[in-house]
């Protein structure tokens, strides 16, 4: 481990000391930071998260619905209608949406 610390300082200096930079607000500042960056926020661990069983590419996001209202009046009768979402992948490209960074994500 020394070593390799070693080396490093010799061929980049300015990594090694953004590295303990980083290593020391992990450990005082905040140290649940590591798990922060690893943990990346995945619509299949949403609570919003529809899964469609023929294929996971296909399932969709229960925040955000293609019909505003799931009934409508004909001829004095009530019709339900069955609504239908947007796919995760359309929510997460959209910053209106979810976004990239998956804003509205929320975890079981």
């Amino acid at each position: 481990m020394k070593i390799t610390a070693i080396i490093l300082s010799i061929i980049n200096p300015i990594f090694c000391i953004e590295t303990a930079k980083l290593n020391l607000y992990r450990t005082i500042v905040k140290p649940s930071l590591c798990i922060d960056i690893i943990k990346p926020k995945l619509c299949m661990n949403c609570t919003h998260f529809i899964q469609n069983h023929r294929d996971i590419k296909y399932s969709k996001c229960s925040l955000f619905p293609n019909l505003q209202d799931d009934t409508i009046f004909i001829d004095n009768i009530q019709h339900d209608i069955h609504v239908e979402y947007y796919h995760c992948s359309i929510a997460r490209n959209y910053n209106h949406m979810c976004g990239k960074k998956g804003k509205k994500y929320e975890e079981h």
